[in-house]
């Protein structure tokens, strides 16, 4: 045939005459891709269409009087060009091609779709800029792919193809012919996360009736995530679509309402998801690289109906702070000695004996009390631990193991002074800390979804991750109830309230005492207990597990720590410096002054406020108007608007509470909480017992279900809301606020000046 070619005679060199989406499905077709079958009206058809209406240099002068400046020029051009092509002659041989393949393809409805010479290439792309004709028949045939010569010309075609350089040359257009699958459902498919940019994930957009709906964005589609090497479903977001796309009975697409049982379940059943996901890796690895993908599914059958290389992507090694997906972490009046552990992640031996060198980035900084990481250390982690969770690896086991053992050797090390192996040893314990936060994320969501999947509460699922082993902490509350002397408990438990920064204990005779009487008052209800189903079961002892690791690594780390405050002064006192310059030293910087009696040469430096910058090269330190610029760029992700009053987070237990609130930066202010305030804090640790006990309700910048804050509040049945990212910056100290866990709400009520609060103006 001159001017058609069916998609079984072509491949991807094929684009100069069937344009890079005709090209893309012969290429796949060929490769054994269930491709629905079709032919293309190649670029010679369209080359002598229009030397037969003598066209050419009409629309070439056309466009060059074009201003992509002026709108103006740019529409006109369009409407003339595209008048003179509808109102042109298909040359008889050209028609008759057409109209044979046609019959051969023995299809009642077809999808007539553009296919630009210079389209769907990684530099160029023209998805969107030209025109598809879905549920096109016999009478509509040649009508439809004139349109699509034509829409080589649209206003936004001709902007497109002058912007990308393509004015002068000539850009050609093919049209390719392909049996229309009746869709069920259809969408969209990354081989690769777009936004994280994650290539160990594929996302996957579902929506009802035909994709066109989905690619011109008029319905919002569930969405699904899944593991590559494993095929585990990550995400699942749930959309509700009252309407699809459908074709009409004599041809072209008409709007319908979906049903209320389409509204309500997902597009695609996870069986179907993971087959989806299998066709796309297949494509993918075919190929060689990333893939934008368009599918269809009719009958039981999964059909790829494009694919183009992903031009979206942004290069991984981009350096600029505003190309990268930070996240706020919260506000700590923190020193270089206890902050620089939770940083250097990528250097540590847990990190390497986990298998997540390729998978945590590295990149977070500390700039005046505020912690950023970039988001994808949170998101990329689920690949590892979602398969695991589900009992599909062994990730999870080898986690706990390495928990056990460095809490054993925490425990090792108060029991054997050694100052430098302490230090060091920071790095693991804050490195298994951290991602103690990526298993509490990734379990909310995996539990989240199984809940909406077996019509289970989610929020009785929480609640029924409790701290099933005994903390450091226990023994406090154990000695408190069976009355042992609280001079003993004084002695005993004198880390539980020490503050990180001085090593002076908060702890008092009159707190032990207070806290005797709160004991014999507080009257815990029962948690709600119901039988489970082996996978809830599954999330409730995992929730419980990671529970106890992050309580008791902190613990253990408070304690330690506190025990480790006289060697650090001794140390002070042998240089002639204060406890507060060891404070502002780096762990190393301790370890080579205990070896080498040297000291950081900027020391004096850091007298004032100094920041951290982590990265896979190491930590380095900033000051002064370095520090100042690095603050003012990351103050978008935590500066709250003057006006606002309200905002949200998650729930960790339910209630409804109005109260002042009382913001808690470090231990030593735990002690300014009064009966019945709001605790306002970046996070709580083991070391706010005290004040969490007369505290009517929590509010956290961060955490997750299974936070200090979350056990705590589900213990004490007290209204939590917990990761809002910016409380302790749009609270100040003395307002009135509501806390609205039942909804995950936090409202401030009245402003401190406008309060009269007993000892406060």
């Amino acid at each position: 045939m001159e001017y058609t070619k069916r998609f079984s005679e072509l491949n991807k060199h094929s684009n100069l005459e069937a344009g890079g989406k005709g090209a893309s499905l012969g290429e796949m077709i060929n490769a054994g891709i269930p491709v629905p079958d079709g032919f293309v009206v190649i670029t010679a058809s369209f080359d002598h269409f229009l030397a037969a209406n003598e066209l050419d240099k009409i629309i070439a002068d056309i466009l060059h009087k074009v201003d992509i400046g002026n709108n103006k020029t740019v529409e006109n051009a369009s409407t003339k060009i595209r008048e003179l092509i509808m109102s042109g002659n298909i040359p008889t041989l050209v028609k008759q091609e057409i109209v044979q393949q046609f019959s051969a393809l023995d299809a009642k409805f077809v999808a007539v779709r553009s296919s630009a010479t210079a389209e769907d290439g990684a530099q160029a792309a023209w998805a969107g800029q030209l025109e598809s004709y879905l549920n096109t028949n016999t009478e509509t045939l040649l009508e439809n792919v004139k349109k699509c010569w034509a829409s080589l010309f649209t206003p936004r075609a001709i902007f497109y193809r002058i912007e990308q350089g393509f004015k002068e040359k000539n850009v050609s257009v093919a049209v390719v012919v392909q049996k229309m699958v009746d869709s069920e459902c259809a969408g969209i498919a990354f081989s690769l996360h777009p936004v994280l940019n994650d290539y160990r994930q594929i996302v996957i957009d579902a929506g009802y009736g035909l994709g066109e709906s989905i690619v011109g964005g008029q319905v919002t589609p569930n969405s699904y995530a899944v593991d590559k090497p494993t095929l585990c479903i990550l995400d699942k977001v749930h959309s509700l679509q009252e309407r699809k796309l459908v074709r009409n009975a004599k041809g072209g697409n008409v709007w319908k309402e979906t049903s209320q049982k389409e509204r309500n379940r997902y597009v695609l059943s996870d069986d179907d998801i993971k087959r989806l996901a299998l066709i796309i890796l297949k494509i993918e690895k075919h190929y060689g690289f990333a893939c934008d993908i368009e599918w269809a599914y009719e009958g039981g059958q999964f059909y790829i109906v494009q694919s183009r290389p992903v031009t979206t992507a942004s290069n991984i090694k981009a350096n600029k702070l505003e190309e990268e997906n930070w996240y706020y972490w919260g506000c700590w009046k923190n020193t270089a000695l206890w902050a620089a552990p939770w940083y250097q992640m990528t250097s540590t031996n847990v990190v390497r004996e986990l298998g997540l060198e390729n998978v945590i980035s590295g990149r977070s900084i500390f700039t005046e009390g505020h912690y950023f990481t970039l988001q994808t250390d949170f998101d990329l982690a689920r690949p590892d631990i979602i398969p695991s969770i589900e009992g599909k690896s062994d990730w999870l086991e080898r986690y706990f193991t390495l928990c056990d053992r460095h809490a054993a050797k925490l425990l090792g090390l108060l029991r054997k002074k050694d100052l430098p192996t302490f230090l060091l040893e920071l790095y693991e314990v804050s490195t298994l800390s951290l991602l103690s936060r990526y298993v509490d994320v990734n379990l909310e969501h995996y539990a989240k979804r199984l809940c909406e999947e077996l019509g289970y509460s989610y929020q009785d699922l929480v609640s029924s991750m409790t701290l099933k082993k005994a903390t450091p902490s226990s023994g406090y509350r154990e000695a408190i109830a069976n009355g042992v002397d609280s001079e003993i408990i004084l002695e005993e438990f004198s880390w539980l309230g020490a503050s990180f920064y001085t090593g002076q204990p908060t702890l008092t005779i009159e707190k032990i005492e207070s806290d005797r009487r709160e004991h014999k008052n507080v009257n815990l209800k029962p948690v709600k207990k119901s039988k489970l189903n082996k996978r809830l079961e599954r999330c409730v002892e995992i929730g419980s597990e990671i529970a106890f690791i992050r309580t008791n690594l902190a613990e253990l780390f408070s304690m330690v720590s506190y025990a480790y405050f006289p060697d650090l002064k001794l140390l002070a006192d042998e240089y002639q410096i204060s406890l507060t310059d060891i404070m502002k030293m780096l762990p190393e910087e301790v370890v080579k002054l205990c070896k080498t009696s040297k000291l950081p040469p900027d020391l004096p430096k850091r007298k004032s406020q100094f920041g951290i910058v982590a990265d896979r090269g190491g930590i380095n330190l900033i000051y002064d108007q370095e520090l100042a610029i690095l603050a003012e760029k990351f103050s978008y992700l935590y500066k709250p608007s003057a006006s606002l009053d309200e905002f949200s987070g998650v729930s960790a237990f339910n209630g409804i509470v109005k109260g002042v609130a009382r913001i808690v930066l470090e231990a030593k202010d735990i002690g300014c909480v009064g009966e019945g305030e709001i605790i306002v804090a970046p996070e709580t640790t083991p070391d706010y017992i005290l004040g969490m006990k007369k505290a009517s309700a929590f509010v956290t910048n961060q955490g997750g279900i299974t936070s200090h804050a979350a056990i705590v509040a589900r213990e004490m049945q007290k209204p939590c809301v917990i990761a809002t990212k910016i409380a302790t910056e749009a609270i100040k100290d003395g307002d009135l606020v509501e806390v609205n866990a039942n909804k995950g709400i936090v409202k401030i009520l009245e402003r401190k000046k406008n309060l009269i609060r007993q000892g406060l103006s």
